[in-house]
Parts: C-alpha cells; sequence; structure tokens
C-alpha cells in the first residue's frame, strides 16, 4: 500500500532503503535477501523470548526487558525506550513492538532509524508527558512502515524481475507521492462538493419535507 504514508515518511524510508542496497555492495539485490535485509526476520529463539515476556497490556519496563535479551542489545533497547515518555515508578518502557524491532536485525528496525522517523512525524510531542497522542495513532504509523517496505518487496517481484534496484526504490517513492497527493486533492474536491451542494439541497429537501416550502423558516415569516 503505497499511499498508507505520508510523502515526509515515504521520503525518510526510502532513504533507509536506499542506503541499505548501497551498503550490500551491489547494484541490485533479490526482493527476498532484500527483505531480510530491511523487514528483519524474528528467529526462533526471539520468538520464545517475546512470547516469555511479561508484557502489561503490551507494554514492558525496560529493566524488566533487559533481562531477557543480551547485553549486546541493551543500547538498542535504551534508544528504543526514548520513544516514548517514562512512566511514573516504572522508568524506561518499551512496546511489543519495540521489543520485537529489538530483536530484529533489519534496517528499518534499528534504533537510529525509528528515532528519526517517529521525531520527524510527531516531534516533540512523541516524548512530551504533557502532550497526549493515541496509541492507535502511533501503532498505526509504525504498521505503514512495514506496509511501504513491504509494498517494494512486493514491486519487485511483480515488475522487476525480481530485484530491488535503485530506480525501483525511487519509481516507488515518487509513485507513492503522487497518489497520496492525488486521494487528497480528490478529497479537498469531494468536500468542496458536499459543503457546497450536496448539503445545501439535503438542507432544502428536509426543510421542504418538515414544512411544506424549502425556504428558511426565518426568511418566509419576514417575508410574510
Amino acid at each position: 500500500n503505497l499511499t498508507c504514508i505520508d510523502p515526509v515518511a515515504a521520503k525518510t524510508i526510502n532513504k533507509n532503503l536506499l542506503e541499505e542496497l548501497k551498503n550490500s555492495g551491489q547494484n541490485s539485490m533479490k526482493a527476498e535477501e532484500y527483505a531480510k535485509r530491511t523487514l528483519g526476520v524474528l528467529d526462533e529463539k526471539s520468538k520464545e523470548i517475546i512470547e516469555k515476556l511479561p508484557f502489561k497490556s503490551d507494554v514492558i519496563t525496560l529493566s524488566e526487558f533487559k533481562k531477557h535479551i543480551g547485553e549486546n542489545l541493551f543500547e538498542k533497547a535504551e534508544n528504543m525506550s526514548k520513544l516514548q515518555p517514562k512512566l511514573a515508578g516504572e522508568g524506561a518502557v518499551l512496546t511489543k513492538q519495540q521489543a520485537i524491532d529489538v530483536l530484529k536485525n533489519g534496517s528499518i528496525n534499528s534504533d537510529k532509524f525509528m528515532n528519526t522517523i517517529f521525531n520527524e512525524k510527531f516531534k516533540e510531542n512523541l516524548t512530551n508527558p504533557n502532550k497526549y497522542i493515541p496509541m492507535k495513532q502511533i501503532t498505526n504509523f509504525r504498521e505503514n512502515i512495514d506496509k511501504y517496505t513491504q509494498g517494494v518487496i512486493n514491486a519487485a517481484e511483480k515488475s522487476n524481475h525480481g530485484f530491488v534496484d535503485e530506480k525501483l526504490l525511487n519509481h516507488i517513492n515518487k509513485k507513492s507521492f503522487m497518489m497520496t497527493a492525488g486521494f487528497r486533492l480528490l478529497a479537498i474536491a469531494f468536500s468542496a462538493f458536499a459543503l457546497g451542494f450536496v448539503i445545501p439541497k439535503l438542507q432544502y429537501a428536509m426543510t421542504a419535507k418538515r414544512t411544506g416550502n424549502n425556504a428558511a423558516p426565518g426568511l418566509r415569516e419576514y417575508n410574510n
């Protein structure tokens, strides 16, 4: 789904995906291999860890999470916990999705990338305890990062002989921007049509049905 995410975020994702291709030392890469390098893979050991973690409403404290992972992941977990304010009496915490991202090794699961794109999207409101951002909004945004990346993989398999390259990535990014802009213009046009034509017509029809006259009651009395 290329319209699932806004153009600014799509540009940041595309930059990450281009860097991953460049870092591989290849001009193109098979879609399956590229998916592993970007989306990451949760191996069986990591799946067992996630299943055993004592989440409370899909949240776990950083201190508790560290008990179940290797020291090599401590820094990544700490940086990932900075995506939300500390909880009173609990300290730094991670969501279940963040815990999964820590255990994955894909480029879009990195703490650096997550901090960059989330701060671009939500600014300082993300970690401000005096600001409220619905968890559903944050969850949807995180899911859409995966959807956009998966969209690139799907496009490679369907229309690029199963390979991801720079040309495809830039094409997808441009297409995403054009489609998003198109849907926004369509929404604006529909809103203008509804406000300027449909709603007034409905109002007149409802007035006529209730009063037998489509003129505004106040104006009708004034005219009389």
